[in-house]
């Protein structure tokens, strides 16, 4: 999941510093909100990924690509 989101972070901000640059600040405004969403996604990452492992330990590759994901 992390190999999706972190080229489409990318290609999200630098959509929204063209639309700055251009003059369009509505469709500006718009792909920050979409920048806020994936950042906001990855941080909740910590909130499921750390009860989990206090509880489970170290969970294997396969369940922590689960939680990852659904975070």
């Amino acid at each position: 999941m992390r190999l999706v989101v972190w080229p489409s972070m990318t290609q999200v901000i630098v959509l929204s510093v063209q639309s700055v640059m251009q003059g369009r600040i509505n469709q500006y405004k718009a792909w920050m909100i979409r920048a806020y969403s994936l950042g906001h996604g990855a941080g909740s990452q910590v909130l499921i990924m750390l009860p989990m492992t206090l509880i489970a330990s170290a969970p294997t590759f396969f369940f922590r690509d689960v939680l990852i994901t659904s975070a």
